[in-house]
Parts: C-alpha cells; sequence; structure tokens
C-alpha cells in the first residue's frame, strides 16, 4: 500500500485531517501568529481613528463651528458615527483588512466611541 493509496482510505482521511489539526493549533499557539494578529488588531484600529478624524474634518468641524453651543444633535452624533465607522471599513477593505472580523463587530460602535473620547481629550 503505498501513501497515496492510504489517503484515500477512511483512516487515512483521518490520519491527515488529525495531522493537519495538530499542526494548525501549533501555530495558533506561537508568538508568530500571536504578534500577526495583534498588528492586524492595530491597523483596524488605526482605520477606525483615522475615520473619525476624517468624520470630524469634514462633517463635525462645520456644524460645530455653526453652532453658539458648538454640541451636535443626537442624530448628528449617530450620523458622525455611521460615517466615521463607514469611511474606516472602506479605508481597511481596500488595504485588504476586515475590521468586523479582527475587532469584533458587535464591538465597532464602542471601539469608535472610545476613540471619539480619546481624541476630545
Amino acid at each position: 500500500m503505498t501513501a497515496n493509496d492510504a489517503i484515500h482510505t477512511e483512516q487515512g482521511l483521518l490520519l491527515l485531517g488529525t495531522v493537519l489539526a495538530g499542526v494548525w493549533s501549533l501555530f495558533k499557539s506561537t508568538e508568530l501568529y500571536a504578534r500577526l494578529h495583534r498588528r492586524r488588531c492595530e491597523r483596524a484600529l488605526l482605520a477606525l481613528e483615522a475615520g473619525v478624524m476624517n468624520t470630524y474634518e469634514t462633517y463635525v468641524r462645520e456644524i460645530k463651528a455653526s453652532r453658539e453651543d458648538g454640541k451636535l444633535t443626537s442624530e448628528e452624533r449617530r450620523e458622525a458615527r455611521r460615517r466615521a465607522k463607514n469611511y474606516a471599513l472602506d479605508l481597511a477593505r481596500s488595504e485588504g483588512l476586515d475590521i468586523a472580523r479582527e475587532l469584533g463587530h458587535t464591538y465597532l460602535d464602542a471601539w469608535l466611541e472610545r476613540l471619539v473620547r480619546k481624541l476630545k481629550n
């Protein structure tokens, strides 16, 4: 029986799958994988920050300047967050990065809020 014949059996496929799963698990536990993951998360956060800054420059600043109190309405704040998120998603997508996958889709609004607070201070 050759290696090629062994792969075409049920036991051979099971063995091959087990070996590949073990290799993948070993790779995911390495420092290299952790470093690559951290780098993708940092790039995702930079894209979100660029979205916040771009939205401030193109949308928020004009509204604040036109008002005595310099405040946005709740609808304008929602619109600013939507614009920032869309800008960041488009920017990251153009660089081959999926922000939602890296940071978690449900946490994007929390990250945006944190970045807005950081830039206000």
